[in-house]
């Protein structure tokens, strides 16, 4: 499997691993391709590669005693997650404030709004096609004229396959 924990947020990730390839996928051989290194832990082989290369083969604990590079790739990542994880609590703490705080009509806002009105117009005109498009699809066709013709083929088509499903 190519990386399918990357395009999927974390609890999805979580169920994903646990549920399908942890869960229905045990017994058989699984080939997991992945940048998410929280889940080498659970992996049975790994193959540690570096510049398209293999560097190393082994399990976890393995790598993690014996290997240098592998272990420094771990502990970068591992001061990523906590940047990551910072960040993560204080857009928490920004959305808690946030509905406390007066709106202030800012350009953004301002632009915010117009969009909001402008999809809402969009909205409403779903399923609202004008004749004149119909017209200027059949007449790319190469003649108006093909409309009528297109239908006449379609009702006798639709009476053979009526003929042919019964027992006429």
């Amino acid at each position: 499997m190519d990386d399918p924990l990357s395009a999927v947020d974390a609890s999805v990730g979580k169920t994903i691993m646990d549920e399908a390839i942890c869960g229905v996928l045990q017994g058989k051989s699984r080939v997991l391709a992945t940048h998410q290194l929280h889940v080498l832990d659970r992996c049975n082989r790994i193959i540690y590669m570096q510049d398209g290369k293999i560097d190393a083969i082994g399990t976890y604990d393995e790598l993690r005693s014996t290997n240098r590079a592998f272990m420094d790739m771990l502990a970068s990542s591992s001061a990523h997650d906590k940047n990551k994880e910072e960040e993560e609590e204080e857009e928490q703490a920004i959305e808690a404030v946030q509905p406390k705080l007066s709106r202030v009509n800012t350009k953004a806002s301002v632009h915010d709004a117009v969009i909001d009105e402008l999809m809402q117009k969009e909205e409403r005109q779903q399923n609202s096609i004008k004749w004149a498009v119909y017209k200027e699809y059949f007449e790319a066709s190469g003649t108006i004229w093909n409309v009528p013709l297109l239908i006449l083929l379609v009702s006798l088509a639709q009476c053979k396959l009526g003929c042919w499903t019964c027992s006429c």
